[in-house]
């Protein structure tokens, strides 16, 4: 099983194996915080219980997580809350024990020849995987298919055979 993360509150979270048809779910969240003070943040047990139960069967997993940084003019509270995410995400593979590649986007999408265009990601995504184009069908599901595209770069270049 390859298992592709794209991070963040938004992300989503891919999974292609041989055995079962490519599948495709957003990053599962929840709310904390009272008032006028409610943030999200990711949920470790949805997301742990997610990969548990969709790599149960598979007898070699592997995980690929988007290496990003922050970025130039991001505020401090968005550049926390997304370490954050990322930090829930390594903790949540770690303590399952999946082994974890971290990937730069400009490899990944190099090898797609992708440009920064989320909408070109979508699309490229739509092609390899029509079977669940209904899954990619908005445009802000770009988050979907960046998480698949980064899957099948794992299958494809590095990933368990």
């Amino acid at each position: 099983m390859i298992i592709g993360i794209d991070c963040g509150l938004t992300g989503a979270v891919a999974f292609l194996d041989d055995k079962t048809a490519p599948d495709v779910v957003d990053i599962p969240t929840e709310s904390f915080g009272t008032g006028s003070v409610v943030k999200n943040q990711i949920c470790a047990a949805a997301l742990a219980i997610l990969i548990r139960q969709r790599c149960e069967q598979a007898s070699e997993v592997k995980a690929f997580v988007e290496k990003v940084n922050a970025m130039p003019g991001q505020g401090v509270s968005s550049v926390f809350s997304f370490g954050q995410s990322l930090g829930t995400i390594l903790g949540v593979l770690g303590a399952l024990q999946v082994p974890v590649e971290m990937i730069r986007p400009q490899r990944w999408k190099a090898f797609f020849s992708l440009t920064q265009d989320k909408e070109v990601s979508r699309t490229r995504a739509i092609n390899i995987f029509p079977q669940i184009a209904d899954k990619l069908q908005r445009k802000k599901d770009h988050n979907r298919a960046e998480a698949l595209l980064l899957a099948e770069y794992g299958r494809r270049a590095d990933g368990p055979r």
